[in-house]
Formats: C-alpha cells, sequence, structure tokens
C-alpha cells in the first residue's frame, strides 16, 4: 500500500509538471503572438498616417563622370542631406537639399571635390516595410579644385531607389543618381558631363 501511494503521489507530481510546462509554453506562444500583432499594427499604422515630415541623413556615394572625348573621372564622397515634406497615407512628397564632398580621381590624379544637390522628392509605401523613391533635382553643382585651377560644373538629374523603414529610429536608402552637367565654368557644353552614382544613406526621421 505505502508503494502504491508512493507511485500515485510521483504520477500526480509528473502530471502536475508536464501541465505547468504547458501552461508555461501555450503563455509564451501566445504572448509572442499577440506582440507581434501589436507590433505589426504599430507600424502599420504609423506608415498610413498624415503629417509633416523631417529627415536628415548622412550619405556615402560612390559613382563616374563620363564625357565623350576624355577619360571617366571615378568619385568618392561622403555628405549630409535632408528632406522636408509632407506625408498623405502612403506617399510623401517635398524638398530635398544635400551636399558632399570626396576625391575625384582622373587616370591616378586624385583632386578634391563638393557637390550640391537641390531637388524635389516622392515615395510610396510597399509591402514588408520598403518604400519607392524618386526624384528630380532641380539644380546640381560639383566643384573639382586641383593645383592649376577649379572647374564648376552645374547642370540638373533624376535619382530613385528603395527605402527599408522597419528599422526603429532609422531607415536605410538605396538610389541611384543620373545627372547631366551642362555648364562648365558658366559657359554652356555642347557635349554634356554626365554622372552616374550610387548613394548608400542612413536617415534619422524626425517626424515621419
Amino acid at each position: 500500500m505505502i508503494e502504491l501511494s508512493k507511485n500515485l503521489i510521483k504520477n500526480n507530481l509528473m502530471k502536475t509538471q508536464i501541465m505547468f510546462s504547458s501552461l508555461i509554453c501555450s503563455t509564451l506562444i501566445l504572448s509572442a503572438s499577440l506582440s507581434q500583432a501589436f507590433l505589426a499594427k504599430s507600424s502599420s499604422s504609423s506608415r498610413d498616417k498624415s503629417g509633416f515630415t523631417m529627415e536628415p541623413a548622412t550619405s556615402y556615394t560612390t559613382g563616374v563622370l563620363k564625357q565623350s572625348g576624355i577619360n571617366d573621372i571615378g568619385t568618392q564622397s561622403f555628405g549630409f542631406d535632408i528632406g522636408l515634406g509632407y506625408r498623405i497615407s502612403n506617399y510623401s512628397f517635398g524638398v530635398t537639399y544635400g551636399q558632399g564632398s570626396g576625391t575625384a580621381d582622373q587616370s591616378g590624379v586624385k583632386q578634391d571635390y563638393k557637390a550640391l544637390d537641390t531637388g524635389l522628392y516622392a515615395t510610396a509605401n510597399v509591402p514588408f516595410m520598403f518604400k519607392l523613391s524618386g526624384g528630380y533635382l532641380l539644380s546640381s553643382s560639383t566643384k573639382v579644385n586641383s593645383t592649376l585651377n577649379t572647374s564648376d560644373f552645374a547642370g540638373s538629374g533624376f535619382r530613385f531607389g528603395v527605402v527599408y523603414d522597419g528599422l526603429p529610429y532609422v531607415t536605410l536608402k538605396l538610389e541611384q543618381i543620373q545627372r547631366s552637367y551642362t555648364k562648365y565654368n558658366g559657359a554652356s557644353l555642347t557635349n554634356p558631363l554626365k554622372d552616374t552614382t550610387t548613394l548608400l544613406s542612413v536617415g534619422l526621421p524626425l517626424f515621419n
């Protein structure tokens, strides 16, 4: 009888442990599901709201300047830009200003250069926390400093790319920028200088 009672108590303890473990697992699974649902709902509602937007960003660019009759000029730079705009539901639009400085390399000869861009932008939300982005550069200028002289190029351009805003506090942007410089030191160019640049930036959406 004593041995039977011991076995009965042991079996009841095992059943109690199994039920307790199952309860804990179920609670954890339910909590995780509710957390995911809450985060998804919060992210969705945050992406759909309307209002003013402001987003400063730091960027790294690499590109190449091309013009028939001259050797290609490779460029690398670090820069800063800021976007100010307004968002309506899944779409936003506004103005951007950016500047950068770096090195221009033509046939092994390296020179310092600075770039300035002012333009318009628009974005559209797409699934999986991404945005499609595009814009028109109203004014784009590049100044190349050499030991002999300074070359000023001016023109306009387009930009297009993709933005990921699924991270907390920051956004990641990958863009390609196409510029056409039609002026050199204030004079019109019959053969424009073409600039193709790839940009990677990290933004901080202060109002978004």
